[in-house]
C-alpha cells in the first residue's frame, strides 16, 4: 500500500471502493452508462454517516437517492 490509500470518503478508502484492481472503468457519464465497465461515481464528501442521513448532524440525503433511482430508471429504459 502507498499514499493513495489514505484518501477516503468518510467510510472506506477511495482507492479500494471505486474499481476492482485491473477492471475496466470510466468516469461516470450520466448520459452514457457503459455496460461491461465500472462507471465510477465522483467521491461524495461527508463523514462516516453522511449517506445514511447523519448521526450527530442531520443531512437530508433524499435528493441523492432519488437522483440515483432516476438514473437507474433511465438506464433500464435504454435497454428495452
Amino acid at each position: 500500500m502507498d499514499a493513495t490509500w489514505r484518501d477516503n470518503d468518510g467510510l472506506v478508502n477511495t482507492c479500494s471502493s471505486s474499481v476492482p484492481s485491473g477492471a475496466p472503468s470510466v468516469p461516470l457519464d450520466r448520459n452514457c452508462i457503459l455496460p461491461g465497465r465500472w462507471n465510477v461515481f465522483p467521491v461524495v464528501q461527508g463523514d462516516h454517516m453522511y449517506l445514511q442521513g447523519g448521526l450527530m448532524r442531520h443531512h437530508d440525503i433524499r435528493a441523492f437517492y432519488l437522483d440515483l433511482l432516476e438514473m437507474l430508471e433511465k438506464t433500464g429504459e435504454a435497454e428495452t
